[in-house]
């Protein structure tokens, strides 16, 4: 019997913060995803199929097969029993052992439902984010042959998933510091729409010369460093980028300018000149001119703007 109190997974915080990684929730159709559900449900010999993702509230399709419905709310459906254990595929022969469920929770013109079958989507981190999940319009049972092929592909779709994720993040990240790119952070600009607010450039005037004094290694340590203390101003909303070597830009949503020369400009100034150290105590060269002076280098400038 499934009960109706719906358990979440003891790692419900971790899942969804990897489920919001992959950037797949509420993504257009994607052929190769609609083929693997086709053959999940041909190999299963069932009439209906969906590739779905539990988020906090709901679980979101991204592939259909004989399903109307774009998505449900996750405490009616299934799938959100079966992302509690990631190794585990849940089956129900009848889903009359469930009187809560509703049979026509799939959309109109979707057949009712009456068999459930479910295989969780593992990320490499262990969690579920979601499952490969094939249904029945009469009560019935897989043989074992079928449950394993719904097993097997739904580890060929979390394998997909995650060289889809690599590709973005290589694509979108900037390697050194892990900041977007510049056509990642022009994209998160475009996508906020925002109508105000402050752009700033960060700049480091004097990498090149630490690079050739101390080695591009030094001068890379401490562009990492920066690159960790403007993260501190996401909190608050910001936009933050790397355009090249020693220059970042930030953007701040709705700021305004008077508040922000007070008070924002003056702890990222702040911020920034803090000293600066560099883990290599065998080259000793913390102590050399240049490394802890750094901070003396960096320029800071901010236009407000006014967009639409």
């Amino acid at each position: 019997m499934i009960l109706q109190a719906l358990l979440v997974p003891l790692d419900e915080r971790q899942r969804l913060v990897e489920l919001g990684d992959f950037g797949i929730l509420d993504t257009e159709p994607d052929d190769d995803y609609d083929r693997l559900v086709q053959l999940a449900t041909v190999l299963c010999g069932t009439p209906m199929g969906t590739l779905t993702f539990v988020d906090a509230s709901r679980q979101w399709y991204k592939s259909r097969v004989g399903v109307t419905s774009l998505e449900a709310p996750r405490d009616q459906a299934f799938c959100a029993y079966t992302i509690l254990d990631s190794d585990l595929l849940l089956e129900i022969p009848d889903v009359a052992q469930a009187p809560w469920f509703d049979p026509g929770l799939y959309g109109a013109g979707t057949p009712a439902v009456r068999f459930y079958a479910g295989a969780p989507l593992k990320t490499r981190e262990g969690s579920s984010i979601g499952t490969l999940c094939v249904m029945d319009k009469v009560p019935r049972v897989l043989s074992e042959g079928q449950r394993d092929a719904l097993n097997k592909l739904a580890k060929a779709v979390a394998t997909q998933l995650n060289l889809r994720r690599q590709l973005r993040i290589a694509t979108q990240t900037d390697r050194l510091t892990g900041l977007p790119n510049w056509f990642h952070f022009e994209a998160q600009f475009d996508a906020s729409r925002p109508v105000k607010g402050i752009v700033s450039f960060v700049r480091l005037k004097t990498v090149s010369q630490i690079n050739s004094a101390h080695g591009f290694r030094i001068a890379d340590a401490l562009i990492k460093q920066t690159a960790d203390r403007l993260r501190t101003f996401t909190d608050g909303g910001a936009f933050i980028g790397r355009i090249k070597r020693g220059l970042f830009i930030l953007f701040f949503p709705d700021a305004d300018p008077d508040e922000f020369a007070r008070s924002t400009a003056s702890q990222l100034t702040a911020m920034l000149q803090a000293p600066y150290h560099v883990n290599n105590p065998d080259t000793g060269l913390s102590d050399q001119p240049g490394v802890r002076s750094v901070s003396e280098g960096w320029q800071l400038a901010g236009r407000s703007c006014q967009l639409g």
